[in-house]
């Protein structure tokens, strides 16, 4: 089995792998560091961001449906995700 499976919980998960309480040996060690950086990864397109820059704000503004605990996240967000869109735009 590729040892990258152990790293990716979906994977994990639905294949039933269990190593608790187990003794893991991986060849090519010295690969980790690439693949656990790579699963900490996500690529996304300027296109995904602007989508959920306009989610965020569409639910920002329509804040009934929201828990008052929530909105000052979602508002952070929002602003997040709008400063980050310009960089980029820039």
């Amino acid at each position: 089995m590729p040892y990258n499976y152990l790293f990716d919980e979906e994977v994990k998960n639905s294949s039933k792998i269990v190593i608790k309480d187990r003794i893991v040996i991986i060849d090519e060690g010295h690969n980790i560091p690439s693949v656990a950086k790579d699963s900490c990864s996500y690529m996304f397109s300027q296109i995904d961001l602007s989508i959920l820059n306009r989610e965020l704000k569409a639910i920002s503004i329509t804040t009934d449906e929201i828990k008052p605990h929530n909105i000052d996240e979602i508002k952070l967000l929002y602003f997040i995700t709008q400063a980050f869109h310009q960089l980029i735009m820039d």
